[in-house]
């Protein structure tokens, strides 16, 4: 089995089929479907109910991760 960080807080590890840590749903888990809601990280872009953080921020992270292992 395979753990990769969660995405939303940086602090727990999850396995990668994963979206968040248990924390992270629990928090989220109040999503309404019918709000809109923010990106977490940037507080700019809207997220789909699908996304934790927007793709902008996710493409940051995984460039920054790619950049710290060389």
């Amino acid at each position: 089995m395979k753990y990769k960080k969660c995405p939303v807080c940086e602090l727990n590890y999850i396995e990668e089929t994963e979206k968040m840590c248990d924390i992270c749903k629990n928090k989220s888990s109040s999503y309404d479907d019918e709000e809109e809601y923010i990106c977490p990280i940037c507080y700019k872009n809207k997220l789909r109910y699908d996304e934790v953080i927007c793709k902008k921020c996710m493409e940051k992270r995984l460039l920054g991760d790619l950049n710290d292992l060389s």
